[in-house]
């Protein structure tokens, strides 16, 4: 008989697989991969097949109870990946795997109850509320506990309990069907000759039969398609199609239909790959070596923006393809993914997919079958794409790896995509390339120890046409200024726009050219607080303050909680509450405000959730229809934009002083990106960066455009302090209802933690905390943390257990 481990999602089972027995019926189908249902203590559940034996893992073992699907859900190669993520980030095993399963895996149970012949018995002598329970159930023959919670309310669980305790109910778990399945549609073709259907039709009209006659004229204009188009198109009934399908005129045939999210971008020819620079040609004869030597290196590919990294990325991709291997490109946020898209499609048309939450159900279902059936050379997508089903991976790029959205935060497991990238190329024998304009520090500090290898472009350089083809020629980083906001506010000036940023604007407008202007904050303002108190507007279930909005809202970003903004101070009922500070609609008013005649839009989610997508807006901008883009974080981020020349920045210590060591990093990072949108094309850029802090280096270095000038501060302020990469961090937290209760958990935990660093004297590790999370009340209940810093942080949690109620963060990239 044939064993097979199997991670099960069940409560308690932990970092590690069960030994269950393989029935007869399933030995020939079991294979690892597979999704199956199993029992596990009094209950059945889901579970995933890491290996087959020969030999059970325990003496007694239960059986597998049947399989979730035909086809595995988990490709042999990321099984061994899924056991290193629940190890490495300290989470369960089925969890690990949860974000490489297909959409909408998952099932849920229903549990069907039926009355017994001794509860047919006992109705009399039951307590009328369960006598009418048995009645129900007896009615119907069999129900489920939801039907009966429905009827009766929530209470009527405990008397269902009571009922199935005494045996007067028999209760049975069942497994409901997949929530997507693959979609079938009826095809129709001619079982004769083409030409004839028209003749056919005319025999058919002249005999009465109009709506078949109908239906071959339809045919014949539309040859072949889904029957349900052309019942549309000709209004013939489906009796009409069945009578010329059993006339032998035509043939109907079931057949599964995909959905497509790059449909629309079919039919354009492949383009030729460009003339590289010598940087770029030196970058790239790295990293194809490694490609054709089937080698698992990384490479960080440190380039200014502008400087042709994604010219790089295509051509390597195209060697990976050559050799008969695939690829996947990770780009941080969703509203990259339209312009990569493009770009990837004009060489690679119909060999791109794209996998991100941003698709619906039914196209990352379809998406996610195609990828792994391998029709596809390329997978493009966000922080889940690492773990698309793609066989054999040969390149992994990670665009923008500084980006902390490749970190996933909630649900468990809270992974980093460019980590696991890593990860799963040392695995398969792929090649990682790693690039930015500002790269994360611990990614540059890995490539100055040589523990990866660092490739540069130091220049920016645009597209140009000459004898040898399409090439490349140099332009300058955009020229970038620092306004000092209180030099304004003191000479009179209490706009958000400087006059500086004012004057370049007025100017570029007026030559044609567009603008964008970055603030880190939606809404129409930053918070609601009265003058007179100093009251400010919060969030009746979080400790975050609440953003104002234009439509006179405030709105909670954590929660998702609004109401209507106050017109009194709720402490002191006075009438000055105003909305404070700027946001992304404020700044959009003012601009229409301030240049008249130009052409307005705002990027942020609130916009992109109004449009429907990302796409339409970009694609205003890029078209020339607008003249001002007004955005946040997404703005900043691998766009290319050949007509903005200036970029405003409004408020550049936004996040400045937020309580997370990176604080200053995420701002220098966050306005060199920026910075890097203006001047892409012909004409040179200029960027104003307002501030109320000119002296900040980070502020300095972004404005100086010198990344090495703020890795050296930055790693000398996080040495002293034995901060990442000098170390590793873990994040305990617990939430509680009360605040005492969360306080007091957080106090036991980190002396448990102390004692058991003191007992095993263990060397480098520190616990910080505990402390209220930054966000100390979420949703209605309060955080508390404790950080673990050591070289292996999670290392200390393998000998002292964490009560219920704890999540782990490893790595965390966030203050929490």
């Amino acid at each position: 008989m044939a064993y097979a481990q199997v991670a099960v999602n069940a409560p308690g089972a932990g970092r590690r697989s069960y030994s269950y027995s393989i029935p007869d019926e399933l030995a020939d189908r079991v294979r690892a991969g597979h999704g199956v249902i199993v029992p596990f203590g009094r209950h059945t559940f889901q579970g995933i097949v890491l290996e087959i034996t020969d030999e059970p893992g325990y003496s007694r073992t239960r059986p597998i109870e049947s399989l979730v699907a035909d086809d595995p859900v988990i490709a042999e190669p990321l099984i061994g990946l899924g056991e290193w993520m629940a190890t490495y980030y300290h989470t369960d095993l089925y969890t690990a795997y949860r974000p490489m399963l297909p959409p909408a895996f998952e099932q849920r149970q229903t549990i069907i109850v039926r009355v017994t012949e001794s509860g047919q018995d006992a109705i009399e002598n039951v307590s009328p509320r369960r006598a009418e329970i048995l009645d129900f159930v007896l009615d119907a023959g069999e129900t489920t506990t939801a039907a009966i919670r429905d009827e009766f309310g929530a209470r009527a669980a405990r008397d269902v309990t009571a009922l199935t305790g005494r045996g007067y109910l028999d209760a049975s778990e069942v497994w409901e069907g997949p929530r997507i399945s693959p979609r079938m549609d009826i095809f129709v073709e001619a079982a004769i000759p083409h030409d004839q259907l028209s003749t056919r039709a005319v025999e058919l009209r002249a005999g009465g039969a109009f709506r078949q006659a109908d239906a071959l004229e339809s045919l014949a204009s539309n040859p072949g398609g889904r029957l349900s188009d052309l019942r549309r198109v000709s209004g013939a009934s489906r009796k009409s199609w069945d009578a010329l399908a059993e006339a032998d005129v035509i043939t109907l045939e079931q057949r599964e239909t995909r959905r497509d999210p790059l449909a629309a971008r079919a039919g354009s020819p492949p383009m030729p790959d460009l003339q590289l620079t010598p940087h770029q040609k030196d970058a790239l004869n790295h990293v194809t070596a490694s490609i054709d030597a089937d080698d698992s290196d990384i490479y960080l590919l440190h380039g200014v923006t502008g400087s042709g990294k994604t010219e790089v990325y295509l051509q390597a991709f195209r060697r990976v393809i050559e050799k008969g291997r695939r690829g996947i490109m990770l780009v941080p946020e969703i509203a990259l993914t339209p312009q990569t898209i493009g770009r990837f499609w004009e060489r690679f048309p119909g060999r791109v997919a794209v996998l991100h939450s941003g698709l619906t159900l039914r196209e990352r279902y379809d998406e996610w079958r195609n990828i792994a059936e391998g029709q596809f050379d390329i997978v493009i997508g966000s922080r889940s794409a690492a773990l698309a089903p793609m066989p054999d991976v040969g390149l992994i790029v990670v665009d923008e790896e500084q980006e902390w959205t490749y970190k996933q935060e909630s649900p468990t497991p809270r992974y980093h995509a460019r980590d696991v990238s890593i990860e799963r190329a040392r695995r398969e024998g792929a090649v990682v390339v790693l690039g930015s304009a500002t790269p994360d520090v611990g990614s540059m500090y890995a490539a100055l120890r040589n523990e990866i290898t660092l490739l540069e472009l130091p220049g920016r350089i645009t597209a140009a046409q000459d004898d040898g083809g399409t090439g490349w020629a140099e332009r300058p980083l955009a020229d970038v200024d620092i306004v000092d906001l209180r030099q304004e506010l003191m000479e009179g000036n209490r706009s958000i726009f400087s006059r500086a940023l004012r004057e370049v604007m007025t100017d570029a407008l007026g030559r044609g050219e567009q603008a964008i202007l970055f603030v880190n904050r939606r809404g129409a303002g930053q918070a609601v607080q009265c003058r007179a108190c100093g009251h400010t507007m919060r969030c009746r279930r979080c400790t975050t303050v609440m953003t104002y909005h234009a439509d006179e809202r405030i709105v909670c970003h954590l929660c998702g909680d609004r109401r209507r903004s106050p017109t009194r101070c709720p402490r002191c009922r006075r009438n000055t509450i105003r909305a404070i500070g700027v946001g992304t609609e404020r700044v959009a008013a003012e601009a229409e405000a301030a240049f008249p005649g130009a052409r307005v839009i705002r990027w942020d989610r609130d916009a992109v959730t109004e449009a429907r997508g990302h796409e339409p807006i970009l694609g205003e901008f890029a078209n020339g229809r607008a003249d001002i883009l007004v955005g946040t974080q997404m703005i900043a981020k691998g766009l290319d934009l050949p007509g903005v020349t200036v970029v405003g920045v409004v408020n550049a210590d936004i996040g400045l002083h937020a309580p997370d060591f990176r604080a200053s990093e995420r701002v220098f990072q966050l306005l060199c990106q920026v910075a890097g949108r203006a001047g892409r094309g012909h004409a040179p850029g200029r960027v104003i960066v307002q501030t109320y802090e000119p002296e900040n280096q980070a502020i300095q270095a972004a404005a100086a455009q010198d990344y090495r000038q703020f890795y050296l501060e930055e790693t000398q302020f996080r040495r002293q302090l034995r901060y990442p990469p000098y170390s590793r961090m873990a994040r305990l937290t617990c939430a509680r209802v009360s605040r005492r209760d969360a306080q007091s958990a957080a106090e036991q935990l980190a002396r448990a933690l102390r004692g058991e660093i003191r007992a095993r004297g263990i060397m480098n590790t520190r616990v910080i905390g505990p402390a209220p999370a930054a966000w100390e009340r979420v949703r209605g209940r309060y955080r508390w943390q404790i950080t673990i810093v050591a070289d292996e942080p999670t290392e200390l949690l393998e000998t002292v257990a964490l009560p219920p109620g704890w999540t782990v963060d490893v790595d965390p990239m966030s203050g929490g």
